[in-house]
């Protein structure tokens, strides 16, 4: 069992204020997530702004940043057009900027409850959302918004400029599912970025333990949240919803007693375990 541990290099920044950045060095024991959250929603209260953040990276899995939001709405002021591109949600292709106004980034919006965006991912959409700033008719619906370009300038592109590994897990405070759930699903995100044995055996327990079968009712299951024509994302979804707390509540519960035990020896017999949160 490998527990979480959160390192907290805590960023912590309001808009429309002096943006107030404050480092700290502490573990945090994987329990004290709630407690975290209640810190952060009294400072999030003191700060007066409409958005506010803090990010924390975890000890146990090097360049993964847990950003908490002070809401749904801030979290995806922040990520969600990024999620849309490197993702392709919905009618959007991987690579597509979706404009602020569109109605179908509109209507993923109350369903988007987290973000996992690995940090190359993340500079190649400042790229070319930048690029598209200076070209576009109607600039102001594809420009960063004052909560992207607050989030982009004070915790990804330091990192990524210096070619850090990163990976950004967004999560609202209070979550509409629980902390357990929501982080404990992205961070298996991250590990699976971040982590090339984990990857490689998830790889090959989708390609070896799956019948096309298997693997086909897994693509139906996540049409209509995700790009199910993208391999590599399907491979990380499915790991994260098969291992993820309270894995059976969720999109591939069905999944869960066929495949969750059988992964996870998998990952032991590499001397691997997913990351959990307790």
């Amino acid at each position: 069992m490998k527990l979480l541990a959160l390192l907290l290099v805590n960023f912590s920044f309001a808009l429309n204020a002096h943006a107030l950045v404050i480092e700290r060095e502490a573990l945090v024991p994987p329990g004290d997530i709630l407690k975290w959250n209640a810190e952060f929603n009294q400072r999030a209260k003191a700060s007066a702004q409409s958005f506010y953040a803090e990010c924390r990276e975890v000890s146990s899995l090097k360049g993964a940043q847990v950003c908490l939001f002070n809401g749904r709405g801030p979290m995806n002021d922040a990520l969600l057009r990024a999620s849309v591109s490197v993702e392709g949600l919905g009618k959007y292709n991987k690579g597509d900027i979706p404009k602020h106004d569109d109605s179908a980034l509109i209507r993923i919006a109350p369903m988007a409850g987290g973000h996992d965006l690995p940090g190359e991912e993340l500079a190649a959409f400042y790229e070319r959302t930048a690029l598209a700033c200076e070209t576009a008719k109607q600039a102001a619906n594809v420009c960063f918004s004052a909560e992207e370009k607050e989030f982009y300038e004070k915790i990804v592109l330091p990192r990524t400029e210096r070619r850090e590994p990163l990976v950004v897990i967004g999560f609202e405070m209070k979550a509409g599912i629980s902390h357990q759930s929501s982080v404990g699903h992205e961070l298996l995100h991250a590990q699976y970025f971040l982590s090339q044995d984990f990857r490689e055996v998830v790889d090959q327990f989708w390609i070896a333990e799956l019948t096309d079968e298997d693997r086909a009712r897994v693509r139906q299951r996540l049409s209509g949240l995700y790009d199910v024509k993208i391999e590599l994302l399907m491979r990380n979804e499915f790991q994260a919803y098969v291992l993820m707390p309270d894995a059976g509540m969720y999109q591939l519960g069905n999944e869960v007693p066929r495949f969750a035990v059988k992964l996870k020896k998998a990952l032991a017999d590499r001397g691997l375990a997913p990351i959990e949160i307790l």
